[in-house]
């Protein structure tokens, strides 16, 4: 979906984050019915990645800052990027509690779904922030879910920002 991977070093327990053009998808398919079933927990964590990755977007002060990756994804400007983002932001609030505590409920997952594309779509043309730098960071050190330790992290981060 995106053009940015992180991968994970065990045995230095830092995660490697990896930007290419060649990591974008050429398709996504978004179905709801795929995570039904998935612990409410993870539901939640997943969301909160989610929500992170639009809030960054969202107040991202510059494009990425690759120059091959920058050329090779940048297909929207930063006010369609920010669009993308605020509607992301406006689906997690209205449907991730539906899907923590109706895990069947494949209206909401759908719009989890597209409100994670959308975030993607946001993110990958202007960054993340120093919430994710942090999560990656301390992710490889403890073993707490990625999005939940942004969800710990962002209130901290804007009150600071």
């Amino acid at each position: 979906m995106t053009s940015f991977a992180v991968v994970t070093d065990e045995q230095t327990h830092t995660k490697v984050p990896i930007a290419s053009s060649e990591l974008v998808a050429g398709l996504a398919i978004l179905d709801p019915e795929a995570v039904v079933g998935v612990p409410s927990h993870i539901t939640a964590d997943s969301g909160m990645d989610v929500l992170t990755h639009a809030t960054e977007a969202y107040v991202a002060l510059e494009a990425c800052a690759i120059p091959s990756v920058k050329a090779a994804v940048r297909a929207y400007d930063l006010s369609t990027c920010r669009a993308l983002a605020e509607k992301a932001v406006e689906l997690v609030f209205g449907n991730l509690e539906r899907c923590y505590t109706h895990g069947d409920d494949l209206e909401a997952r759908s719009h989890m779904h597209n409100a994670s594309c959308m975030a993607a779509m946001a993110f990958d043309n202007v960054g993340l922030g120093i919430v994710h730098s942090l999560a990656h960071a301390l992710g490889g050190h403890y073993p707490i879910a990625h999005g939940r330790l942004n969800a710990l992290l962002l209130p901290h981060v804007i009150e600071f920002n």
